[in-house]
């Protein structure tokens, strides 16, 4: 998602910079029917990208954030503390790749499937110290079709949605429509641990 936002964005005329963790930038990536890694990918496309091990002590990052930066968290590898997300002033959003407040955490895709869900959905939520927690301003739902059976077919299919409504969302933003941040019920939230294969497979 990161890298097919980021080119769709460019493509717009929209400036945009990655922020990434090592492990992160050697990811892979689909482009042109090619699997790259993320780093090889971004210098293909000319995206601009800093690599970082904590994004809560990169001053330098914290200086080129302005009153018109949108900071969109994608997987990313940190909770960010309060002292972060308030340089954003209210605008840093994640997107998480189920109906929040339900299935919070990690292996959202291996849960669902060993519990027979196939309603779907993506969540764009502020970010707030907690996990997947923030109040949801975006948001879809779909259900997962018969092909999906495996956690990567749940994830293509997921990645294709949350890309649309991020796209959805930052034209809405430059369009200057209203959003109202719907607070998550903490009755209704789930929250699940991450997998190991190793361990759990």
């Amino acid at each position: 998602i990161l890298f097919d936002l980021a080119t769709k964005l460019l493509e717009n005329g929209t400036s945009v910079e990655v922020i990434t963790s090592r492990r992160h930038l050697f990811s892979p990536v689909n482009l042109e029917s090619q699997s790259m890694s993320l780093l090889n990918a971004l210098s293909s496309k000319e995206i601009p990208y800093t690599v970082t091990a904590n994004v809560d002590g990169d001053e330098d990052l914290a200086q080129r954030i302005t009153d018109k930066t949108l900071g969109i968290s994608i997987s990313g590898e940190w909770i960010f503390s309060k002292r972060f997300i308030s340089l954003f002033d209210g605008r840093f959003v994640n997107i998480h790749g189920t109906r929040l407040p339900r299935n919070r955490g990690g292996a959202g895709f291996s849960w669902m499937i060993m519990m027979g869900d196939r309603l779907g959905g993506s969540s764009v939520h502020l970010v707030d110290p907690g996990v997947d927690t923030g109040a949801v301003v975006a948001s879809n739902y779909y259900s997962f079709p018969q092909w999906c059976r495996k956690p990567i077919e749940y994830q293509k299919f997921s990645q294709e949605k949350s890309l649309t409504l991020l796209l959805e969302f930052i034209r809405d933003i430059e369009a200057g429509q209203y959003f109202e941040a719907m607070p998550q019920r903490e009755d209704l939230s789930t929250y699940w641990p991450r997998l190991h294969t190793g361990n759990h497979g």
